[in-house]
């Protein structure tokens, strides 16, 4: 359930639901459900109409009923899981957009899991957080491309925890890339023709291999001795390009024509040194999409 408030500087959002734990197969397989919760609140204020800038709160808990801490709108998550005993995965967010003139805007998201600000600037693996700065350009005519450029980086162990990982069904409901990740992607859309649909990516990925970049890693099995040696892409980490084009034809409203094409290919890289180089990966899909 949620609730919305809003007013002519300020907007309130909460919202309150269930998560599983695990995927629906293997849930039936082995006939148990875990409790999962998540919950979360934003306040967005507006000074002008070109600016918006708002802060977050998120939680993840479970193995238990619902909380009647976080059933509170207005309360501070931080300080009830606090005081719960630090049994929960409590994330704060910062977020602002900003349109630089019509059609223009700025935006950046700073995700906090955890940090000590007397070692953000080192290497120290409690340091996770996340953030990303995006601009997008679009027209008035939509026969012109709209384009969007994003920056995404992710520490190692962001998102992560023993029990309570920001997933659903196995699913990352983070970041896309996951923890331990950086990623620099465009983006592109545009409708030449009132039946014709197209879209354009390309993104270069750096991502980490080993505990620390999966989702679903449990923190207290990481490597102590690396506690203050866990860099952004961790010692092991490959590099990807990807892209893609994707094409929709409209026959009819109800009948859709679509094809998409992808390219990329993989670099694994040892500190720094590139030790494999993996052929090139192509693909082409051609359909239809029927609705009666």
């Amino acid at each position: 359930f949620s609730l919305l408030k809003k007013s002519k500087k300020f907007n309130f959002e909460y919202f309150h639901g269930s998560l599983n734990d695990k995927s629906i197969n293997e849930i039936h397989t082995d006939n148990k459900k875990l409790e999962k919760f998540i919950a979360g609140h934003r306040i967005q204020y507006k000074p002008i109409n070109n600016f918006k800038l708002s802060i977050s709160e998120l939680v993840v808990y479970g193995n238990r009923s619902i909380e009647l801490a976080y059933l509170n709108p207005i309360s501070f998550f931080w300080a009830q899981e606090h005081n719960l005993g630090d049994l929960d995965n409590v994330l704060l967010a910062f977020d602002l957009g900003y349109r630089i003139l019509p059609g223009l805007i700025f935006y950046n998201t700073l995700v906090i899991d955890e940090l000590s600000w007397e070692k953000i600037f080192s290497n120290w693996w409690g340091n996770k957080y996340s953030y990303q700065v995006g601009l997008f350009l679009s027209f008035k005519n939509l026969k012109l491309p709209d384009f969007r450029f994003e920056f995404t980086a992710v520490r190692p162990w962001t998102y992560t925890h023993p029990n309570f990982s920001y997933n659903h069904r196995d699913y990352n409901i983070g970041a896309y890339h996951g923890p331990s990740s950086i990623s620099y992607r465009l983006e592109s859309f545009f409708i030449p023709r009132s039946n014709l649909v197209m879209k354009f990516i390309f993104e270069h990925i750096k991502k980490g291999i080993g505990l620390g970049s999966n989702i679903n890693d449990n923190y207290y099995l990481r490597d102590k001795n690396k506690d203050w040696n866990t860099n952004f892409l961790l010692d092991h980490h490959f590099s990807t390009n990807h892209l893609e084009m994707n094409i929709d034809y409209y026959v009819t409203n109800m009948i859709k024509l679509k094809s998409r094409f992808i390219a990329k290919n993989r670099r694994d890289s040892l500190e720094h040194n590139y030790i494999n180089d993996e052929s090139m990966i192509l693909e082409f899909i051609i359909g239809a999409d029927i609705i009666w």
